[in-house]
């Protein structure tokens, strides 16, 4: 089931954004949510609010990255699927070799797919906070 929606999420992605999704899928490993903030705050320092669903790790050695997946999600549910999308975005972006001025355009680029993805699927976007994350992230400090 999780290929058949990565594959499908992968053109979603290509019909929004023109970029090559002809690529491999990237290793996924589904973990706990406590062990996906451990493996966020190896890379990013500690945090004491952070609740995480999914990661894409990039290989800095290795073209192809790791998407971490929590046990917890449900992919019916479209917040979690949303989860998917936006990480799988980063592996496009990675494989392809996207460039951005920062890792804040990247992020903003994302959570923008993310209103896209809302709005396909004729529902309000839930996350209060995207139009100013998007802001933030995109400015690149």
């Amino acid at each position: 089931m999780i290929k058949e929606l990565v594959l499908s999420l992968f053109v979603w992605i290509s019909a929004q954004t023109g970029h090559n999704v002809n690529i491999p899928i990237p290793e996924i490993r589904f973990v706990t949510s406590e062990r996906l903030v451990e493996i966020w705050e190896l890379n990013n320092g500690p945090s004491t609010s952070l609740k995480v669903r999914a990661m894409y790790f990039q290989r800095r050695t290795s073209p192809f990255g790791i998407l971490y997946l929590s046990l917890d999600l449900d992919f019916e549910n479209v917040s979690d699927r949303e989860y998917l999308m936006h990480e799988l975005f980063h592996h496009v972006v990675h494989v392809n070799r996207i460039e951005f001025s920062c890792p804040g355009e990247e992020e903003a680029a994302a959570f923008s797919l993310g209103r896209a993805f809302w709005a396909e699927q004729g529902l309000p976007d839930p996350f209060e906070q995207r139009d100013q994350l998007i802001e933030e992230n995109g400015r690149c400090k």
